[in-house]
């Protein structure tokens, strides 16, 4: 969103560069834990003695019940996380072992079914993009698409509010933002090279590729497992390591998602390169799932 806000800044006329820059110092908090209760809707849940990821964990229970998707599917999302961060120097899991299934399913419940490793890992951290009009900058990598949109906060919300067919298994505001960017930027999901998403915990993940059209409802933690989102896949999925390997400082991760996306446009990204990308889109969440963004970003012929 605050990329976004640059872009309009940019559009209006009224300013040529633009800095966008994202922080979190988390290690300020009395706990992970404490933090995580100012995300909840705080008339009902919080009340009621639930946390941020104790909503997210029944949105990941939800998932397994209405598709019938295996525990080990939703777990693989940690796994290819972590191959990728083990691989980007600034991430938090940098040169750490593989993560196995198993190390992922034995790690220990944090709030079940979510387990230690299928979390984000909260952190320091902070992040900046510069932006200026194309005819600026010939070459570099252009934002062809950019969009947000925002829903009921409230788990129990979700149910009856449009659009969401009664279910708290569908990323609204992701699916909505994603329409807009992609109608910008010309293009349809089948165009995606790289992908960047907000797993703020795995099942999150999957949500979040569903909503973008990547996968059908009900089939992104099983491609995952299958290996589409690897960097040999289909469409290679959160490069940077995502939340659970390169690192969730919140207020830092929407400008994350953008800096790894023009990394891999440039071509830039070492050992978790993707192979001559053209159209990277990447998407970030506030809340328990009540708002997203989405950015389409477009390699230029000839570009750096």
């Amino acid at each position: 969103m605050a990329v976004q806000a640059g872009i309009r800044m940019i559009q209006s006329g009224a300013h040529r560069c633009v800095l966008v820059a994202g922080v979190e110092k988390q290690s300020d908090t009395t706990t992970t834990a404490d933090s995580m209760l100012s995300y909840v809707d705080a008339d009902f849940e919080a009340p009621a003695g639930f946390d941020f990821v104790d909503t997210m964990a029944l949105m990941h229970a939800r998932y397994l019940q209405v598709h019938g998707v295996p525990e080990d599917a939703v777990a693989a999302f940690a796994v290819a996380d972590r191959w990728y961060a083990r691989r980007n120097p600034v991430a938090v899991d940098a040169g750490r072992p593989e993560l196995t299934t198993a190390d992922v399913l034995g790690s220990g419940w944090v709030s079940k079914p979510i387990t230690r490793a299928a979390c984000g890992r909260a952190c320091d951290g902070s992040s900046a993009v510069v932006l200026v009009a194309a005819e600026d900058a010939p070459g570099a990598p252009v934002i062809a698409g950019i969009a947000q949109a925002t829903g009921p906060n409230g788990l129990a919300a979700k149910f009856g509010f449009p659009g969401y067919d009664g279910d708290i298994v569908r990323a609204l505001p992701t699916a909505l933002a994603a329409e807009s960017a992609y109608r910008q930027a010309g293009i349809d999901a089948q165009d995606i090279d790289v992908a960047q998403v907000h797993d703020c915990f795995s099942i999150m993940g999957s949500l979040h590729l569903e909503a973008l059209g990547v996968f059908p409802a009900g089939k992104a933690a099983l491609a995952v497992r299958a290996g589409e989102t690897a960097l040999d896949g289909r469409c290679p999925v959160n490069t940077d390591g995502g939340r659970i390997g390169l690192g969730h400082p919140t207020g830092t991760t929407g400008i994350n998602v953008v800096v790894e996306s023009v990394r891999q446009l440039r071509r830039e990204a070492g050992e978790r390169q993707v192979r001559d990308p053209e159209v990277a889109v990447c998407q970030s969440m506030g809340g328990n799932n009540a708002t997203s963004a989405v950015a389409v970003l477009r390699r230029e012929p000839g570009g750096a």
